[in-house]
């Protein structure tokens, strides 16, 4: 189980009440909220990825924004611990 802020819990079951694929259809007790197209299993990435994109969610620039934005979040310290890797 996993818990969510109220805004994402909110859009997580709008989800499951919406939800659709070959494998779901007529049955609503799959247990992902993005159901794959075999029973039992869940979306593709590959899938995920089309669905973003066709919304208009590019994923490498969202990725990297969020990278920087936990990296602007970091005390100015912990760089300084994190292991170097020497080239070889």
């Amino acid at each position: 189980m996993v818990e969510l802020p109220a805004p994402v819990a909110e859009l997580a079951l709008h989800q499951v009440a919406i939800r659709r694929s070959h494998a779901v259809l007529g049955r609503t007790e799959s247990p992902w909220l993005f159901p794959g197209g075999q029973p039992g299993r869940p979306i593709s990435a590959w899938a995920m990825g089309e669905r973003l994109r066709k919304l208009g969610i590019r994923l490498a620039e969202a990725r990297s924004t969020a990278l920087f934005q936990l990296a602007t979040e970091l005390p100015a310290a912990a760089p300084a611990t994190l292991p170097v890797q020497e080239n070889e």
